[in-house]
């Protein structure tokens, strides 16, 4: 088969972890704001300006928010340093230390908010819409379109590079694809963007609009919506475009095969016995031994499946797929994979009806032989489903008419499946790295809602409503596996519309790149905005090794303790002497690393922004999981930054 698999190392977002990523949003914003209030305050101290238009009400809840902040975060200090020492102890717990650092963070956020909900009323759609139609015509007029033309000399030569593999082509030409537009939009789009404003102040005609009834922050919001409208219509021409060049170039063997959207249905994984570390230096898979006697097993549990996995056609199947690795501690036969078992279980199984089952199977086992398949329905019924309502004159009919390759075995599987809710694979053999499939019985998903109807899951039981358990069989060899190595096909989308959802992954992109080149070129010139919009968006793509450094993750220490190695000589995994250099290169790294999380909480995570690993290898992306959560991610981590922009150019001098 000419499948892949994901490698998914970061969970996904999800909305059950909405509320916890909106609390770390307020912690970190409010810490921010706490910085913008403490600067204003010093400038306020200093120069302090004439009487201002503030209204009392304004003043009543600047200082009400005031208050909020400096309350909250002095009770959450109090109960974090001197956490034996608070009065009535039973009280203090780790939500109420949660609730104070919330409450003096939504303060600083309200207070520095404040004066920019309030000029929201000035805004007028209008005069925004027309700075954003001058912003369309002005890059149009630049002449940016003709750099996206670039993109055609990918269509022209990609194919002289790229292997021909069938297994292989969808792959590599959807990374190519989005590889080649990625940079392409993104620089042009931080080019322009950063450029704007100060060619306007440069050349002074931005005094033709500050000089009217505009309020300024109208000018960035007309910015970023004229240049994204723009941007936008690339982006459509430039993936339809593509998306016909894919498929004119596309083998119709691999089309047919490989230009999917699997919607995947994941279980949660645990182990049954320890898992062994085999020495990888990846340790994304974790793996167990094999053998008849092993008792070590894998068991992915699924919760709250769909309903509609149980209403296929009688003697119908359900697929999933699998792709696990394998470490041999010998070669074997060459060509052969090692041979894995897999139990399925709903939670009505009955462990006590082990020889029930072993005997339907049995008999269901003589059954499949019988020629006439009017007889055999009515007596697989009769012998494995006893207790059941008898088949009616439509399954039998469908039964005897079906062409379907091994129908009698399926019916059996079913019947067997629904019966007892288990189902045995026994003796699959396994290749190293290979997708590959099960065809499960609809019967087991039947038993499973019957199951679920007669005595509706506690909200308490955190027990899976089906198990499927992996062995490995084979002797002296190792199977590896992640959560997301195995899953069950819920249904599969069109894959030119999954195509045109890997582009909105690059939209969000262009969004945070425009928006980060508008607001700092409020303030800085056009050549600094655009060189630190890019050092943000590089920095965002590294996240993950900036992280580890400021987590003091990193072999080795941090850069003053490297820097102390590399003169000393020292090996990276040798404890350094306690020395007064040493204890100065620790302490100055302690410092390091305390800036350098602070600095993580301004880097956009882009690296979840990018699903051209879900379109290339065949996986649908979810609509109103991935796709919407992650908007909700960008406009979260942009609103921070407009209210900077809005900061910075109402305090500019632009025009007497």
């Amino acid at each position: 088969m000419i499948l892949a698999t994901l490698v998914i190392e970061r969970e996904p977002l999800r909305w059950q972890d909405l509320p916890v990523a909106i609390q770390g949003w307020i912690a970190n914003s409010g810490g921010f704001a706490v910085v913008a209030l403490a600067i204003y305050g010093l400038f306020y101290l200093l120069h302090r300006p004439p009487g201002g238009a503030r209204s009392g009400l304004q003043k009543l809840l600047f200082g009400l928010s005031l208050f909020a902040m400096f309350a909250g975060y002095a009770l959450f200090g109090f109960l974090s340093f001197f956490p034996g020492r608070t009065p009535a102890r039973g009280l203090v717990t780790p939500s109420l230390r949660t609730d104070a650092l919330l409450l003096g963070a939504s303060g600083a956020i309200i207070a520095v908010l404040l004066p920019f909900l309030i000029d929201l009323s000035r805004l007028r759609w209008r005069r925004i819409w027309a700075l954003a139609k001058l912003s369309f015509k002005e890059a149009v007029r630049r002449r940016v379109l003709w750099v996206f033309s670039a993109l055609i000399l990918v269509f022209l030569f990609a194919s002289w590079f790229l292997p021909y593999k069938p297994e292989d082509q969808v792959r590599n030409y959807v990374w190519v694809i989005y590889w080649a537009m990625a940079p392409l939009l993104l620089v042009t789009a931080g080019l322009v963007a950063a450029f704007s404003i100060p060619a306007d102040v440069r050349n002074q005609t931005i005094h033709t609009i500050v000089t009217k009834p505009v309020e300024r922050f109208e000018i960035v919001l007309g910015r970023f919506i004229g240049y994204m409208l723009l941007l936008t219509m690339v982006l459509l021409v430039m993936t339809g475009v593509s998306l016909l060049y894919l498929m004119r170039e596309i083998d119709p063997d691999a089309q047919f095969e490989s230009m999917r959207a699997r919607v995947p249905l994941y279980g949660a994984l645990t182990f049954i016995g320890p898992k062994i570390n085999v020495g990888r230096e990846w340790e994304y898979r974790s793996y167990i031994p094999g053998g008849p006697g092993s008792k070590e097993r894998a068991v992915w549990t699924y919760q709250n499946l769909p309903s509609n996995l149980a209403s296929k056609r009688q003697g119908a199947t359900i697929p999933c797929e699998f792709t696990f690795d394998i470490f041999r501690t010998y070669k074997g036969e060459e060509g052969k994979g090692v041979l894995c078992s897999f139990n399925l279980q709903t939670s009505n199984w009955d462990a006590n009806r082990r020889a029930e089952y072993d005997l339907a199977k049995a008999k269901g086992s003589k059954l499949v032989g019988m020629p006439d398949r009017r007889a055999l329905i009515e007596e697989a019924y009769r012998e494995i489903r006893p207790n059941a309502p008898k088949p009616t004159e439509v399954d039998i009919q469908a039964f005897v008419s079906s062409t379907e390759p091994g129908a009698p075995q399926k019916l059996i599987d079913n019947l067997i499946s629904e019966e007892f809710g288990a189902f045995d694979i026994l003796n699959k053999v396994v290749v190293d790295y290979h997708t590959q499939g099960l065809d499960l019985p609809t019967g087991i998903f039947k038993n499973l809602l019957k199951q679920r109807e007669s005595q509706p899951k506690s909200a308490a039981d955190d027990s899976g409503e089906l198990s499927v358990i992996v062995k490995c069989d084979s002797s002296s060899q190792y199977l590896g596996m992640a959560k997301y190595d195995f899953y069950i096909l819920d249904d599969e989308r069109p894959f030119w519309l999954n195509f045109f959802k890997g582009a909105a992954g690059l939209w969000l992109r262009l969004c945070i790149v425009v928006g980060l080149a508008v607001a700092l070129s409020t303030y800085l010139s056009g050549v600094i905005a655009w060189l630190t919009t890019m050092f943000i968006y590089i920095a965002g793509l590294m996240q993950d090794e900036i992280r580890k450094i400021a987590e003091n993750q990193s072999v080795g220490g941090g850069p003053m303790e490297a820097a102390l190695r590399l003169a000393t000589r020292e090996n990276i995994a040798s404890p350094l002497d306690n020395t007064p250099g040493r204890n100065l290169a620790v302490t100055t790294d302690v410092a390091y690393r305390w800036v350098l999380r602070q600095f993580l909480d301004i880097l956009p995570d882009v690296d979840r922004l990018d699903w051209t690993d879900r379109v290339a290898e065949g996986f649908n992306i979810s609509t109103t999981g991935t796709l919407l959560l992650s908007t909700l991610m960008v406009a979260a981590y942009l609103l921070p930054w407009a209210i900077v922009a809005y900061y910075l150019i109402k305090s500019r001098e632009i025009a007497a």
